[in-house]
């Protein structure tokens, strides 16, 4: 199921790229696409993938819209497209067994993610590693499908300070941490949660904990000793006294 989707999810774009339409692939198969080596753990951790995630940017949503119910036949949920600068449509295939979500400009989840610089790299058919990997760790309540993404990611893939091909750039991370509080305290949050399921978690027996681990480690390191800004430091200070990240039933309102 994940190799017909992903095919489905390559067709889309290509399609896309001869409108000029610039379409990139997140979530769980964009995880998929980038660890060949490891789809047997996913596969092994019974990894679930039933939808397709793409970002744009918002100037393309008309068209690709038009490209998606014309050319592929989807049917559009409604209700996202009646709320005022809503940055997300959403699709289902006729069928409604496939679910096709669309994120334009921004990841608008637990926290707010700008990826448009991300979009207009050249790294694929997905956005940077580095962006992949925050889409997961900045989830308030982390679920086992997104630790599995995460330690898959994580056990195919180094850390460097650059957005070349297959590097996670630890640097993109703790620019984003060192201005916003929340992130950098949910990212926190679910690096031990990660370590708990390392060692407590029998799913994740076969992975290699003490590499996981070291990189986690690197990982809390880095955004810790980065320079903060002031508006960080203001935040800081009154900790988890007030809320951190977006509540879900607001995020689709922001």
């Amino acid at each position: 199921m994940n190799s017909y989707l992903l095919d489905s999810a390559v067709k889309i774009i290509d399609i896309a790229k001869t409108n000029d339409v610039l379409v990139k692939l997140i979530g769980g198969l964009a995880f998929w696409e980038h660890c060949p080596e490891s789809r047997h753990l996913l596969e092994y951790f019974d990894r679930k993938i039933s939808d397709i995630d793409f970002v744009s940017d918002i100037k393309f949503k008309k068209k690709f819209d038009k490209i998606l119910q014309s050319e592929f036949d989807l049917v559009v949920d409604n209700y996202y497209e009646t709320i005022p600068s809503c940055l997300r449509s959403v699709y289902y295939s006729k069928d409604f067994r496939i679910k096709f979500d669309v994120n334009y400009n921004q990841l608008i989840y637990s926290h707010i993610i700008d990826i448009r610089k991300s979009l207009y790299q050249k790294n694929g058919i997905t956005l940077s590693l580095a962006d992949l990997l925050l889409s997961k760790l900045q989830i308030h309540n982390i679920e086992i499908k997104d630790i599995v993404d995460i330690i898959v990611l994580l056990t195919e893939h180094k850390f460097g300070n650059s957005d070349e091909k297959e590097i996670i750039n630890l640097s993109h991370i703790s620019m984003l941490c060192s201005c916003n509080w929340g992130l950098e305290h949910t990212i926190r949050r679910n690096c031990h949660t990660i370590y708990r399921n390392l060692n407590n978690n029998k799913m994740i027996e076969k992975i290699d904990r003490t590499e996981i681990t070291i990189k986690l480690l690197q990982l809390l390191n880095t955004i810790k000793v980065s320079k903060k800004t002031i508006n960080w430091k203001i935040r800081n200070h009154f900790n988890e006294k007030f809320s951190w990240y977006n509540k879900v039933e607001d995020v689709v309102n922001i």
